[in-house]
């Protein structure tokens, strides 16, 4: 090439071109989505002296974590479809085949199950650095719920993990393992944590136990066929149920003396309890007694403080969703794989605890990323709260 500079009346010839078919923007005063074909012609100007030069889509370079997944310009499926496209496959539940399936019925578009699956994968990787803006939120709230359930890779056993906060939900596909959650966390977070009687979670001294949980352990006492284990069962059970109702009425009225002098009978009794059963031949029944000596200080910690939450139900509920997905679909297929559901899960968990269409962000996102742009923030926390109706 000569590096001359190229005249303005350079002839430019079209050399190659793709069509992108995309949802198209709302139009006032209609309703429903309208889809539009898009072609993307690229031209090449030829220098005096021979030198041909070329446009050329943007193509993100190679990343160890996404080996077999390409995030580019050059695509079919635009990304207003391929927000709508990952939102039919998480939030929807549905698989490839239906989605494909879908959209011919109701659009006559012809897509392969590979271009979906490809799209969801593309989806992941444009979105991931995301992944930092949720942590730094949920690193800095005053309370976090954590539950975890097993999730299968290719038919290794891993784990679903789920951090939830007011308005940020973070999931986590890997090992039920301490390093896990540290690293997700980043040692960074001192409010309080909210979580089952996993012995990962005791490494966080600010931390409250789940009543449900235990109460659900002191009904399968109180249900023993051994009379001897059953009664145990039923006094810890109705000791506990009492602390609770105390609990939810020194809410809206509290006591002058406070709730653990008022109870210190009732408190006292379930220490000698547990103190009393710890070695006892029972294995369920030691078992139980003895979770609640470990954790005694965190357990009964709402009698003192009652405006502290009993339950980790925010947790619990913000799993439920993906528990009927992993029973339909059996889990992901690759690292790559879980790396996108979790975070994509996790974008359409914090938009609708934020009010925001989850597919028209991820829209926003995955064009941004495919021409290397900064990419759209999180949407805001509203001012008034959304509770997001889950299934």
């Amino acid at each position: 090439a000569c590096a001359a500079v190229l005249s303005e009346d350079a002839a430019s010839l079209a050399y190659t071109a793709w069509d992108e078919v995309d949802i198209a923007p709302p139009v006032e005063g209609l309703i429903g989505l309208t889809f539009s074909v898009t072609r993307h012609t690229l031209l090449e100007v030829s220098c005096s002296c021979g030198h041909v030069s070329r446009a050329q889509p943007w193509r993100a370079p190679a990343d160890g974590q996404w080996e077999k997944v390409e995030l580019g310009e050059w695509r079919l499926v635009g990304p207003r479809l391929a927000g709508v496209i990952v939102l039919l496959a998480l939030r929807m539940r549905l698989s490839r085949a239906s989605i494909r399936e879908l959209l011919m019925e109701l659009f006559e578009l012809t897509l392969s199950t590979g271009v979906i699956d490809e799209t969801i994968r593309e989806a992941g990787r444009a979105s991931l650095p995301l992944e930092e803006a949720l942590v730094t939120d949920i690193v800095q709230a005053a309370q976090l719920h954590v539950d975890e359930t097993s999730w299968p890779e290719s038919g290794a056993l891993l784990w679903l993990w789920a951090l939830v906060t007011t308005h940020t939900v973070l999931f986590l596909i890997g090992p039920r393992s301490r390093a896990m959650l540290e690293n997700a966390l980043q040692d960074g977070f001192f409010g309080l944590l909210i979580s089952d009687g996993y012995g990962v979670y005791r490494a966080w001294e600010n931390r409250l136990r789940c009543w449900p949980h235990l109460m659900r352990k002191l009904r399968g006492l109180a249900e023993s066929s051994d009379a001897r284990v059953s009664g145990v069962g039923q006094e810890m059970e109705g000791i506990m149920k009492t602390l609770m109702a105390a609990i939810y009425a020194a809410r809206l009225d509290l006591p002058a003396e406070g709730l653990p002098a008022r109870y210190a009978n009732e408190i006292e009794r379930l220490r000698h309890l547990c103190e009393a059963h710890r070695m006892d031949d029972h294995s369920v029944l030691r078992r139980v007694v003895r979770e609640f000596l470990y954790d005694w200080d965190v357990i009964l910690r709402p009698v003192a403080e009652p405006h502290l939450p009993l339950s980790n139900n925010a947790a619990e509920q913000a799993l439920r969703h993906w528990v009927i997905s992993r029973t339909i679909s059996h889990g992901t297929r690759s690292e790559e794989g879980s790396r996108a559901f979790a975070f994509l899960a996790s974008l359409i968990e914090t938009c609708r605890r934020r009010g925001a269409s989850a597919w028209q962000y991820l829209g926003t996102v995955i064009a941004a990323a495919r021409k290397a742009l900064q990419l759209p923030t999180i949407p805001t926390v509203p001012a008034i709260p959304v509770i997001p109706t889950n299934v």
